[in-house]
């Protein structure tokens, strides 16, 4: 791949964060200066990663910025891993596990009372470290469970991500990755068979069926995660274990879907 594709691709791959940016106000000082810290973190890891000493110099040299500046970044930048919180945890797990789900594959209304009940046990099975209760109220708070004379329901799927905004980006960030090195992995031919990379895109689709459509793609998309986490658990050793089976490979699957407005002159059709 010559340097000119390559400064083409980055391109594109950088256009959607610089709408992402200018949405919210951030100007060409704070962009480079987080490309900075970006780029000083990722040096970091790949030296890491190929057990070569990090220090300011090599850090300098592999991403052509000024010892002085990585001194700056490096010695005193502060970076913490953002894991999805227990909210969306639980939420997700009651999405997925079979033991939340009726026949049908839709979660289920879960009793409550006190400190037992399905959703107790829902709870405690993504973390003992918490209080059912208190994560309950939380979801109710945020409009994503009610409260029903036959227990506690399931009305959104998703916890608000006006919630935590930083904990719904970084999952992006992780999918962007995920899906770059698996292109990556696809154009060098570096694995057989090749990784999953589908699209499928349709611009002609009649505004009175979107409601249908978000809700059929809502439902057929959860069902099919279950199908995957049904099929993967068997060859996982922490939930499947295997004497004299070696572990430790991560497999990473995920979907999404989206819905555009018409353009006028699709509308106008």
């Amino acid at each position: 791949m010559t340097a000119e594709t390559t400064i083409s691709i980055a391109y594109r791959l950088l256009l959607p964060v610089a709408r992402f940016c200018l949405k919210r106000g951030l100007v060409v000082q704070e962009i480079t200066e987080t490309l900075k810290q970006a780029l000083v973190d990722a040096a970091v890891e790949d030296l890491e990663k190929d057990e070569r000493k990090v220090s300011v110099s090599s850090i300098s040299t592999r991403t052509g910025i000024r010892r002085r500046e990585v001194t700056r970044i490096w010695r005193h930048q502060e970076t913490k891993e953002v894991t999805p919180s227990v909210p969306s945890r639980v939420l997700s797990r009651w999405c997925e596990d079979e033991r939340f789900l009726t026949k049908s594959g839709r979660p289920r209304v879960l009793s409550f009372e006190a400190d037992r009940g399905e959703f107790v046990d829902l709870a405690q099975s993504v973390s003992k470290d918490i209080y059912p209760k208190v994560v309950l109220q939380t979801l109710i708070n945020a409009g994503a469970v009610v409260e029903t004379p036959y227990g506690v329901k399931l009305v959104k799927r998703v916890y608000s991500s006006s919630e935590n905004p930083l904990e719904a980006y970084t999952m992006v960030s992780r999918d962007v990755e995920n899906l770059m090195e698996t292109v990556e992995e696809n154009v060098s031919e570096a694995v057989d068979p090749v990784n999953l990379h589908n699209t499928l895109y349709f611009t002609n689709i009649r505004e009175e069926d979107v409601p249908t459509i978000r809700n059929w793609l809502l439902d057929s998309g959860s069902a099919f995660h279950r199908k995957v986490l049904s099929y993967l658990s068997r060859f996982d050793q922490d939930l499947n274990f295997k004497k004299g089976k070696l572990g430790g490979v991560r497999v990473y699957f995920t979907s999404f879907s989206r819905v555009l407005p018409p353009t006028a002159s699709k509308r106008d059709r």
